[in-house]
């Protein structure tokens, strides 16, 4: 096995907001559209083997966010390869018969909520509206529930995602109260985590 890059602490710093974004941004959608369907790898990606957090994740992941990116297969493949152990994921592969309704429904509102997301390596949807000529070239496979998805967010709200500026004492965007408890507490656990065990000083 070759020897693997180490992310920057601004590299990590980076990936760990957005990942903190991106799941207060699931969360907070899924919770106006009343979805109650809990499960091992909830809150969204933050939760569970697999999870965004983990090192064996977040290791190659916060190198999408160097420039040059470094070389895919080598550095980053097994990354993205351990998060998609994560239930959300391996439930929209055909092979798994065993998917539901609410599988396919979380799996759209996650992608349509991604592609609104500004990342270091990606450009930020500007509206719902964008993102729906995006939903239409998708593989017919997927269109059903990237409609339905887009259906259920459209006219809501978008949360302030701007206003999470950091890990620690972020704002609640409008989660219920419980769940956003849940993501502060997780996140200052992978925080502390990452400074003991990988010496990171991450604010």
């Amino acid at each position: 096995m070759g020897r693997y890059l180490l992310p920057s602490e601004p590299e990590l710093s980076e990936f760990l907001l957005a990942t903190l974004r991106h799941c207060c941004h699931v969360e907070y959608y899924l919770a106006k559209i009343g979805f109650n369907s809990r499960s091992v790898d909830r809150p969204h990606d933050i939760a569970g083997p697999g999870n965004k957090y983990e090192w064996e994740v977040c290791r190659g992941l916060a190198l999408e966010f160097r420039n040059p990116s470094p070389d895919f297969e080598a550095q980053i493949r097994p990354c993205p390869e351990r998060h998609r152990l994560q239930r959300h994921h391996r439930m929209l592969n055909p092979s798994y018969s065993s998917a539901t309704a609410n599988d396919f429904l979380l799996g759209g509102i996650d992608a349509i909520c991604s592609r609104l997301e500004a990342r270091g390596y990606q450009e930020c949807g500007a509206s719902l509206s964008d993102v729906h000529a995006s939903i239409e070239r998708n593989p017919p496979l997927k269109l059903p529930w990237l409609r339905l998805a887009f259906q259920k967010m459209q006219g809501l709200e978008r949360p302030r995602l701007e206003a999470i500026t950091g890990l620690e004492g972020f704002p609640n965007i409008g989660l219920p109260d419980l769940v956003y408890r849940e993501i502060a507490e997780i996140t200052a656990v992978a925080v502390t985590r990452l400074r003991r065990e990988r010496g990171y000083m991450l604010k």
